[in-house]
């Protein structure tokens, strides 16, 4: 847990003595100006730009964390939300956008491919999570003990990773239970390289279409299912074109965050920065909670609107782990061949999911 830490700034005023001396009658000393007062330090505003819509959970916490660094800086800093692609044209360019300083601040998955081998491949590893909480958790502990992974975040500010659901298979009007049963349909994925190969692999034929575009591709057939976490059954209406669900994590969300311009954060005063990141902290330990919340919202709106859960029978999933486990096998070896810890990563990954899920019993 992020320990919060304290500064209290303390002024000092020194006091000058002015002694005259001298031999006569001193002249009268000329009336001193009267002090100008001091000019208050100017506010200071970032601009936040959120791929979560306006009125949804996570875009409401984002307004209680811009409130509460207002409120925590006194007002020196302000943070102002920009809704998805006011300021950048898409999530694929936010992380850019962020390092070159068209935005201070973002909030949204990571989307760019270049130089995310370890960072794509560990959605896969994780693709057994158990909830949604624990996916912020594993992204935080694969960052603390990994340089590897580090490097692959370190063109901006870490300020916390957000993370969503494990990734389960949606589709249209066909039933799923067995991976024979995605020949021929094309699925939707975001554009990560090993989560797209994944599909492959399972039969299905992956379509990299954005999210903002998933709904429409669903409802005019242009694709015949997608990936998605329960979420997206209420946040992005999926319940709506989608009759199905088959609950076989393909990947987990491993590639939302909220990252910084470095020179934003740096060129805070220490004072600023301190109070900063005491709302920093609140987020990291509110974001996890909010994620299951969001999920189980999903879950229950599916329920409600009368979408159908398929949980594979043992035997209908021992054909899905045939397919998954060795392929995860596969992923590691091309990860151990480019000199990263494919390997190392996901042993701790699966060590980790299972002590969250012995948590949870």
């Amino acid at each position: 847990m992020v320990k919060k830490i304290f500064l209290i700034s303390v002024a000092i005023i020194l006091i000058g003595v002015l002694i005259l001396g001298g031999c006569g009658e001193p002249e009268p000393a000329a009336p001193a100006a009267p002090a100008e007062p001091a000019a208050p330090a100017e506010a200071i505003e970032f601009s936040l730009i959120s791929w979560t819509p306006p009125g949804v959970e996570k875009y409401v916490q984002l307004e209680e964390f811009a409130e509460r660094v207002k409120q925590g800086t006194n007002g020196k800093l302000t943070v102002r939300l920009f809704p998805p692609g006011s300021l950048v044209a898409s999530p694929m360019e936010l992380w850019k956008a962020i390092a070159a300083g068209v935005v201070d601040i973002g909030s949204g998955p990571r989307l760019d491919v270049s130089g995310r081998d370890l960072g794509s491949a560990l959605e896969v590893f994780a693709s057994d999570s158990p909830a949604t909480s624990v996916n912020v958790y594993l992204m935080h502990e694969v960052y603390d003990k990994f340089p590897e992974y580090q490097e692959e975040w370190k063109d901006n500010k870490i300020l916390c990773f957000t993370a969503s659901g494990t990734a389960y298979i949606y589709t249209a009007t066909k039933e799923v239970r067995v991976p024979a049963d995605l020949q021929g349909l094309q699925i939707r994925l975001p554009n990560a390289r090993w989560p797209i190969e994944t599909m492959k692999t399972l039969g299905g034929t992956p379509v990299a279409v954005p999210t903002s575009e998933m709904y429409m591709a669903l409802q005019k057939g242009t694709v015949d299912g997608t990936t998605s976490p329960f979420d997206g059954l209420k946040e992005h209406r999926l319940a709506e074109v989608c009759d199905y669900v088959t609950v076989v994590g393909c990947y987990a969300g491993l590639a939302p965050y909220m990252g910084m311009n470095w020179d934003s954060y740096n060129n805070l005063a220490p004072d600023v920065q301190a109070a900063f990141d005491e709302v920093v902290a609140w987020y990291m330990e509110a974001e996890p909670q909010l994620c299951d919340v969001v999920t189980q919202a999903g879950y229950d709106f599916g329920l409600e609107t009368g979408t159908e859960y398929i949980y594979p029978t043992p035997d209908e999933m021992a054909q899905w782990d045939a397919i998954l486990v060795p392929w995860k096998d596969t992923i590691c070896k091309e990860l151990d061949d480019k000199g990263l810890p494919g390997t190392e990563v996901r042993k701790f990954v699966e060590e980790r999911i299972e002590y969250y899920k012995s948590q949870m019993k």
